[in-house]
C-alpha cells in the first residue's frame, strides 16, 4: 500500500513538473514576409487580417497627424527554454509607415554571415 501511495505521489509530481515547464504567452503569429509590410500601402485593417488582434496598441495624435502602433508578442518556454518572437507595426493615418520584427526563436534565425562565409545552415 505504502508502494502504491509513493508511486502516485511520485507520477503527480513529475506531472506537475513536467505540466509547469511548458507553457506560452501571447499569440501564436509568423514573421512577416518583407513584400507584405509595404509601406503606405498596408492597411491596419490588413495587419489585424494578418496577425489578428494586437497585444498591445496605441494611438495618439500630433501635429504631424494621426498614429497607431501595434505590438504583437509570443513568447514560449520549454524546459527552461525561452524564445520570443516581438512585432511592431506603426501606422500613420491608417497606412503603414514603420516596423520592426525581432526573434529569438531557432527557426527564424538568418543565414547571412557578415564575414561572407557559407555556413552550415546555407544550402
Amino acid at each position: 500500500m505504502k508502494i502504491q501511495k509513493a508511486f502516485a505521489l511520485l507520477l503527480f509530481g513529475s506531472s506537475l513538473i513536467f505540466l509547469c515547464s511548458c507553457a506560452s504567452v501571447g499569440t501564436k503569429f509568423r514573421p512577416p514576409d518583407v513584400d507584405t509590410l509595404q509601406f503606405g500601402k498596408m492597411q491596419t485593417s490588413d495587419a489585424l487580417t494578418l496577425f489578428g488582434k494586437p497585444h498591445f496598441m496605441v494611438k495618439d495624435t500630433t501635429a504631424d497627424g494621426s498614429f497607431e502602433i501595434y505590438r504583437y508578442e509570443y513568447t514560449k518556454i520549454v524546459f527552461g527554454n525561452v524564445s520570443q518572437r516581438v512585432l511592431l507595426l506603426e501606422f500613420k493615418e491608417g497606412k503603414l509607415n514603420g516596423y520592426f520584427c525581432w526573434s529569438s526563436f531557432k527557426q527564424d534565425k538568418s543565414r547571412f554571415d557578415p564575414m561572407g562565409r557559407r555556413s552550415a545552415l546555407q544550402p
